[in-house]
């Protein structure tokens, strides 16, 4: 989270909440965006799993076709 979010976050709610309740509410915020990032890339990291498995059994079935196809 950038800073001037966090900051304007920790304003926003000390106003409301008191210094103790907004500097929770700010490290909420700055979890919540941490963790949105680490979904964003372990979602990539599957999809790129995914993809080269995928790769991999084709390349299996390719090789096994040609097997028998060139075996006569």
């Amino acid at each position: 989270m950038p800073r001037s979010l966090t900051v304007l976050c920790f304003l926003r709610f000390s106003t409301l909440y008191g210094q103790t309740a907004a500097a929770l509410y700010a490290k909420a915020a700055g979890q919540n965006a941490q963790a949105r990032q680490l979904y964003n890339a372990s979602a990539d990291t599957y999809y790129k799993a995914n993809d080269a498995a995928a790769y991999d059994d084709w390349v299996r079935a390719r090789n096994h076709w040609d097997y028998f196809y060139n075996r006569s």
